[in-house]
């Protein structure tokens, strides 16, 4: 992501460490569980990446939307996967708080339209494979910003057997109402009940943004109302060209306040079609109910994370 445009404006490397109104972090080292990560306390830019209670404030390469990562309190391999996520809309992280008295190493800067999406600064959830467990993960971020304005990010932890087990989804929607001021939805997720699947979804974006109705609200990733509990095709093909098709996810408000856009990442396929690992040259990737389309265009290679 730093190599895409985004920064870090705020970060502490965890207990024992370093604070800085910069990126701490050692970011060529390679992340490693806990018992594996190099001192903490060695200097400003050069701190590892897991010791508890590290955080970051991740910031998209407009300015405009902030993040922050925080891992949880124990000092333990099996705690790896315990993380809180956060986001500021207005990117608002820091303001009004003086380093080292409201944050530090080990406390995270705090914002005043902070929404807690996944965990809270003092409770950690399972957001990733234990420590010690072999998975990979898949990231893609933009360096360069949609029409709306917004900046997207897909995060994907796939485990053994090519199963996904959790992700961190910034959906920078497309064709927006004109004027829209929030056309982004938001998800961190452990696969626990499965987002990938119709009516689990669990994004949510802002609705009303800076007006009088201004919520966090859930969002529907929808086609077409087939039934009851059905928000997709029920029928896809391949076509002469050996591709399946699918249909673009319109992305609408779940309290039915309307249509919001369509999805930057997510492809419906068909409910009858099988499971294959890739289709369309390997640039569409099936995650169980959806097709996940990455940034590649078919020259240049994926950009550096």
């Amino acid at each position: 992501m730093l190599d895409a445009g985004w920064t870090i404006p705020f970060s502490g490397s965890g207990s024992g460490g370093l604070y800085d109104s910069s990126n701490v972090f050692d970011t060529t080292q390679d992340p490693k569980q806990y018992s594996l990560l190099s001192a903490n306390n060695v200097g400003i830019g050069s701190e590892p990446w897991g010791y508890p209670y590290c955080w970051a404030v991740i910031q998209d390469p407009g300015g405009n939307r902030q993040y922050i990562l925080m891992r949880d309190n124990s000092a333990s391999d099996n705690a790896d996967n315990q993380w809180y996520f956060g986001y500021s809309p207005g990117g608002r992280f820091g303001e009004g708080q003086v380093a080292g008295t409201d944050w530090d190493q080990d406390t995270p800067a705090a914002a005043p339209d902070q929404i807690n999406v996944f965990g809270t600064p003092t409770g950690w959830t399972q957001l990733f494979e234990p420590g010690g467990t072999f998975s990979v993960a898949h990231i893609v971020a933009d360096d360069t910003p949609s029409p709306e304005g917004e900046y997207g990010v897909f995060l994907v932890n796939i485990i053994s057997l090519n199963n996904p087990y959790s992700a961190i989804i910034l959906d920078d929607v497309r064709n927006a109402p004109v004027g829209h001021t929030h056309p982004l939805t938001v998800l961190a997720r452990w696969l626990d009940n499965g987002i990938f699947v119709t009516g689990n979804e669990y994004f949510y974006t802002i609705r009303d943004f800076g007006g009088p109705s201004e919520a966090w609200v859930t969002t529907r990733y929808a086609f077409a109302r087939y039934a009851a509990t059905t928000y997709m095709p029920t029928r896809s093909g391949i076509n002469r060209d050996g591709k399946e098709r699918g249909t673009k996810a319109i992305v609408g408000f779940s309290n039915s306040l309307g249509y919001m856009g369509i999805s930057r990442w997510f492809i419906w396929k068909g409910t009858t079609s099988g499971y294959p690992t890739t289709a369309n040259s390997g640039k569409d990737v099936f995650l169980d109910s959806v097709v996940i389309k990455d940034l590649l265009d078919g020259t240049e290679p994926p950009m550096a994370v």
